[in-house]
C-alpha cells in the first residue's frame, strides 16, 4: 500500500468522522477544517480517490460546477434558494432571497450574497456534512425549480427584487420554534417560513 492510499484512506476515515460528529451534535464543521480535509484531498490522484466512496461526506463534489451565463453571487444565492425553499412556490422563495440581501445590505454580515450564504452555522444545507449539500452541489439548470431560482436569484443581487419580508434577515420553518426567535417580532409569514427583522 503506497502513501497515496494511506492519505486517501485517512482523509475517509477523518471525513466520516466529521461528519458524525455533526449529526450527533447538530454543530457544523468549522470551515477551515472543511477547508483542509478539501485541500489534501486535491492532492490525491482521481485514480487512488476513486477507491473510496466520497459522496455521502462530501457531496459528489466540493464546489458545484458553477453555471455559465450567471456570476458567483447568483449561482450560490440561486443553489441557496433551491436547499432551503424548492418546496416553497415562488413567493416563498423570493422571500428567502430576501433575507440573503437584507442581511447582505444590514453591514452586520458578509458584504455578498454569496458570501452570505456560506457563511458558517447560517444556512445549514452549505454545512459540511448536510445531506441537503451534495443535492445543492449537484443540481443543474435541468431542474425547472432550479431555473426558477436561477431568475429570482438574478434579480436579487442586481436589486430588482421587491422585499415582502419586512427587512427580516432570519427565517425559521413553521415546524419549529427556535430559542433565538422567542419575545421576536415577526415581520412576515410567507408559505411555510416565519420570518423576523432585527435579531442582533
Amino acid at each position: 500500500m503506497n502513501s497515496e492510499t494511506l492519505l486517501a484512506g485517512g482523509l475517509f476515515m477523518i471525513a466520516a468522522a466529521l461528519a458524525l460528529r455533526e449529526q450527533e451534535t447538530g454543530t457544523p464543521t468549522p470551515d477551515r477544517v472543511s477547508a483542509a480535509v478539501t485541500t489534501l484531498r486535491s492532492t490525491v490522484s482521481p485514480s487512488v480517490l476513486s477507491g473510496f466512496d466520497f459522496s455521502g461526506i462530501f457531496g459528489s463534489k466540493d464546489e458545484p460546477e458553477k453555471v455559465a451565463s450567471v456570476s458567483h453571487d447568483v449561482d450560490i444565492l440561486a443553489r441557496t434558494l433551491w436547499g432551503e425553499a424548492r418546496g416553497e412556490n415562488r413567493e416563498g422563495r423570493e422571500a428567502v432571497a430576501s433575507v440573503v440581501m437584507n442581511r447582505v445590505a444590514s453591514g452586520r454580515y458578509p458584504d455578498t450574497a454569496a458570501k452570505v450564504c456560506q457563511q458558517n452555522k447560517q444556512f445549514s444545507v452549505w454545512n459540511f456534512g448536510d445531506p441537503n449539500r451534495a443535492k445543492i452541489l449537484a443540481v443543474t439548470v435541468g431542474d425547472p425549480v432550479f431555473k426558477e431560482c436561477l431568475a429570482i436569484a438574478e434579480r436579487a443581487v442586481s436589486g430588482a427584487l421587491i422585499d415582502k419580508t419586512g427587512g427580516a434577515t432570519h427565517y425559521h420553518t413553521t415546524a419549529i420554534r427556535p430559542y433565538w426567535a422567542e419575545d421576536e417580532k415577526i415581520s412576515a409569514r410567507i408559505g411555510s417560513h416565519i420570518f423576523y427583522r432585527g435579531i442582533a
